[in-house]
């Protein structure tokens, strides 16, 4: 069986890339998604596994979105951390690229200034409007932001559209933390507003 990006992209905004690997087990974006996550969680072997995994597949046929997107993860494999930005910028409509190039509680990122991704988050709203992965992306921000309100807020509505949107998930804990002991989820933040 083969699945599209479309339908990938929503297993792994949600979570699921192991299931789209079950669907097509021979789906470059599933494995270079899998070799990213493997690689920030410093997973080398089953990086490379999946890295290679990802280049076979494409040997099979795929489209230039799909060879971009694994040249993407290759590149940031191999130290060129401003990858996925590049990528984000020529596929922003792509959930994963942009997930990958915004950091948050599960990715690097692909800015020097968190100011910088913040900034790119708020030009692709008219593009992304309330599709619940980016609301959750954007409450993430507000949090690192200061903007508890506006992060709660945020939040809520990604969760109510996805309840197991992880991002926007420990983007309402963060709130919620700060709210109910500011003492102690002040101790998480450094000076400048961001998590330490």
């Amino acid at each position: 069986m083969s699945i599209s990006l479309p339908t990938f992209q929503r297993y792994a905004t949600k979570g699921s890339k192991s299931v789209a690997l079950e669907a097509d087990p021979g789906f470059a974006v599933a494995h270079a998604t899998k070799a990213a996550l493997d690689f920030e969680q410093r997973d080398l072997r089953d990086c490379a596994l999946h890295f290679h995994a990802a280049l076979e597949s494409l040997a099979r046929g795929s489209t230039t979105r799909e060879q971009a997107y694994v040249r993407a993860v290759g590149q940031r494999i191999h130290g060129d951390r401003f990858a996925y930005r590049a990528y984000a910028e020529a596929y922003p409509e792509d959930p994963i690229g942009l997930a990958l190039a915004i950091p948050t509680i599960a990715f690097s990122g692909a800015y020097d200034s968190p100011i910088d991704a913040w900034h790119r988050l708020d030009e692709l709203k008219p593009l992304h409007g309330d599709i619940w992965w980016f609301t959750g992306l954007l409450a993430f921000a507000r949090v690192e932001q200061g903007d508890l309100e506006g992060a709660a807020e945020l939040a809520d509505r990604s969760l109510r559209d996805e309840p197991h949107g992880g991002t926007a998930a420990h983007a309402r804990a963060l709130n919620t933390l700060w709210v109910l002991s500011p003492s102690f989820g002040g101790r998480l933040f450094r000076g400048n507003g961001r998590l330490a």
